[in-house]
């Protein structure tokens, strides 16, 4: 039987980062978007955007790390990582991320309208 908790360890390790990282980036992206011409909605909702994807790059390779590990292909993060980086290199990095974001602009777009 394989245990759901065996990635929880990679979840751990990136929540933080990713946190930090989406919520820079929203308030960042507010103060920057607040002197254009735009309403106060349009100014939130790509703020989200913008930091939603910000933090898709940060979360997404240890998401890829924790499914491998949840499936029983690694012992731990540092294992999965260097396996994932031998096999494919930064592309199933890269590949996934780009799944995400592709999938969050179109629910994005989705609850907008």
């Amino acid at each position: 039987m394989v245990s759901k908790l065996k990635g929880i360890s990679a979840n751990f390790v990136v929540s933080f980062p990713a946190a930090f990282t989406f919520f820079t980036v929203y308030d960042g992206s507010k103060i920057a978007l607040s002197n254009a011409n735009i309403h106060p909605a349009y100014i939130n909702l790509c703020s989200a955007a913008f930091g939603e994807i910000a933090q898709n790059i940060v979360r997404n390779p240890l998401e890829v790390c924790k499914q491998q590990m949840q499936i029983g292909l690694h012992k731990d993060i540092w294992e999965t990582l260097r396996a994932v980086y031998r096999v494919k290199g930064n592309t199933l990095f890269v590949l996934h991320n780009l799944t995400n974001v592709c999938r969050f602009l179109c629910w994005l777009l989705l609850h907008s309208t």
